[in-house]
C-alpha cells in the first residue's frame, strides 16, 4: 500500500516538526499531497520553511467545511512529479 496523502499538525512531540515531516515525505515521494494544521499559522508563515508551506496550512481551530475545502484544494494541486 502506498500513502498518497498526509495530514499532520505542525507541532509534534519529539524532534521533528510537521514542516520537517512534509519535507521528508516529499523527498521520498514527490507526488504526496500534504496538509498541515497549526494554531499558530501567522507565526509559522513568518519563518522561511513556513512560507514554503503556506498554501498547505490550515488554521486551528477549523470548521468541518474549512477542512473539506482545504483537503479538496490540496488534492487538486498538480503533482510535482519525480523530475520537477
Amino acid at each position: 500500500m502506498c500513502i498518497r496523502d498526509r495530514f499532520s499538525d505542525v507541532v509534534m512531540p519529539g524532534h521533528m516538526s510537521g514542516f520537517e515531516l512534509a519535507e521528508f515525505s516529499q523527498e521520498l515521494d514527490r507526488d504526496i499531497k500534504i496538509l498541515l494544521a497549526s494554531g499558530f499559522t501567522k507565526d509559522m508563515q513568518d519563518s522561511s520553511i513556513g512560507k514554503k508551506w503556506t498554501s498547505h496550512l490550515i488554521s486551528k481551530p477549523y470548521r468541518t467545511d474549512d477542512m473539506i475545502r482545504h483537503v479538496r484544494n490540496t488534492l487538486d494541486q498538480p503533482s510535482r512529479g519525480r523530475g520537477n
